[in-house]
């Protein structure tokens, strides 16, 4: 999968004369510059439940 720019992907419109509005030509998605983005990880919220940390809260993704 790539994540295009949308932003630039906008500025390739052209003018459709059948559908009556600016179109991106889907040849042109394929040379469209694409954006470095990394995957988004989700944690959630716990306790711990040890002698040491009973009841701290602590994110799963990142233990703190």
């Amino acid at each position: 999968m790539r994540l295009i720019d949308a932003d630039a992907l906008k500025e390739h419109k052209v003018y459709s004369a059948e559908r009556h509005e600016k179109v991106v030509p889907v040849a042109n998605i394929d040379w469209m510059p694409t954006v470095d983005a990394a995957p988004v990880k989700h944690g959630k919220w716990t306790t711990k439940r040890t002698q040491k940390h009973d009841g701290e809260w602590y994110c799963t993704i990142c233990d703190y």
